[in-house]
């Protein structure tokens, strides 16, 4: 496992060897330069894998976003889509959050599967 980026709001990781990567986002983002930040190492760590790399997205403390912060996530599942992508699993315990974000994955075309636990998501992306 490679970490491409950590601070308070989110953390960005791959594993070439399973050519995944791991998104954890958490609490409120209520600044721009959040957003770029996590475009920017998002791409990056997307872009040293495969195409049909898969993807777990951990958002069970993440904060729901105001519409600004929503549009960094479509940059980012925009850019996971042009790497056609094969399973991709998110993880979070709130339908408000889900709801919400369900906006970014229409704009984006990015599909995925939504768990509630990180291990049910593992268990997925495994099989």
């Amino acid at each position: 496992m490679e970490t491409i980026a950590k601070n308070d709001y989110f953390e960005v990781s791959i594993d070439p060897i399973l050519n995944r990567f791991y998104f954890k986002v958490v609490g409120f983002w209520n600044d721009a330069s959040i957003g770029e930040n996590f475009v920017n190492h998002a791409i990056r760590g997307v872009d040293l894998l495969k195409n049909g790399c898969t993807g777990l997205v951990d958002m069970l403390e993440l904060k729901t976003p105001p519409a600004v912060i929503k549009e960094y996530f479509v940059k980012v599942q925009a850019h996971v889509v042009s790497k056609n992508p094969g399973k991709i699993a998110e993880v979070m315990d709130s339908k408000l959050i889900e709801v919400n974000l369900d906006e970014t994955k229409e704009k984006s075309g990015v599909k995925t599967n939504v768990f509630s636990t990180i291990a049910e998501a593992t268990r997925y992306l495994s099989s």
